[in-house]
């Protein structure tokens, strides 16, 4: 069962391993109130993007319920989103979503053509903060459940060869882990065991 975890006492607020800790035991506590933090987040994606073409199309602005939002908006896959994402790439603002989009997320075609998901400036944000909190705290807190000691903090040169090129309005698409690489430092905190 996943449960907070405690931050050592070793660890300052100046050290990166305190936000980590920070942030894994907010991802715990939305995990225990999923229910209502899913619903919150439903509501205020609807809310936001009510003045978008598809919130127009289902009514985002009369909806103010999970139940509401099931019956007005109809389960989709990507096919449905195909034709308004290729106008966001061409340029065209508000289609599916009031968000920036700062980033497509190419799909490895395992099952069908690679397909190019929309990252919004929000999401991005979020799995940059969220991803690398967690792995932070994740491997702070098993190095001293293995080794009974902190791990050692040091700088490292990282260095990933990503496949990345830019859709018609100048958008960089590629894998998501590619944008979060053109993001960080060239020297960027970490960790040795």
């Amino acid at each position: 069962m996943i449960h907070r975890l405690e931050i050592p006492e070793d660890i300052t607020p100046e050290n990166p391993a305190y936000e980590a800790y920070s942030v894994y035991n907010e991802v715990v506590d939305i995990c225990m109130n999923a229910g209502a933090y899913s619903r919150d987040l439903l509501m205020r994606i609807v809310r936001d993007n009510e003045n978008t073409e598809y919130g127009k199309k289902y009514g985002f602005s009369e909806i103010r319920s999970v139940e509401e939002y099931k019956k007005k908006v109809p389960f989709s896959v990507y096919d449905d989103y195909a034709e308004a994402i290729e106008r966001m790439i061409r340029g065209e603002k508000n289609i599916i979503t009031a968000y920036p989009i700062i980033h497509y997320a190419v799909t490895s075609g395992s099952v069908d053509n690679p397909k190019n998901i929309p990252v919004s400036d929000r999401t991005m944000d979020a799995y940059m903060k969220y991803a690398s909190s967690i792995a932070q705290c994740v491997y702070d807190h098993g190095i001293r459940q293995i080794k009974g000691r902190p791990p050692k903090f040091g700088k490292q040169f990282m260095t990933a060869v990503v496949k990345t090129d830019y859709v018609k309005d100048g958008t960089l698409r590629g894998p998501i882990s590619s944008a979060i690489f053109l993001k960080k430092k060239p020297f960027m905190h970490y960790v040795l065991p």
